[in-house]
C-alpha cells in the first residue's frame, strides 16, 4: 500500500496540471472562436454586407451554432 501522504501529493499534483492546463485549454478555443468569428464576417463582407453588420451577423450565426 502506499501511504497516505503520497496519495494526498499526488492528488493534488493532478489537480494543479488540471488547472494550468484548462487555462491554455481555454485560450485556444477562445482562438479558435475568434478565428471562426472572423472568417465568417469575411465571408458575409464578401456578400456584400455592410462591415458592421457582417460582424453582427456573424455573431448570431455563431451562437446559433454553439447553441445548437
Amino acid at each position: 500500500m502506499r501511504p497516505l501522504l503520497f496519495d494526498n501529493l499526488s492528488q493534488l499534483w493532478r489537480k494543479l496540471v488540471f488547472y494550468l492546463r484548462r487555462d491554455q485549454f481555454d485560450r485556444e478555443l477562445e482562438e479558435e472562436m475568434r478565428f471562426h468569428l472572423e472568417m465568417k464576417a469575411e465571408e458575409n463582407l464578401d456578400a456584400g454586407i455592410s462591415p458592421e453588420e457582417a460582424r453582427y451577423a456573424a455573431q448570431r450565426q455563431l451562437a446559433y451554432l454553439h447553441a445548437a
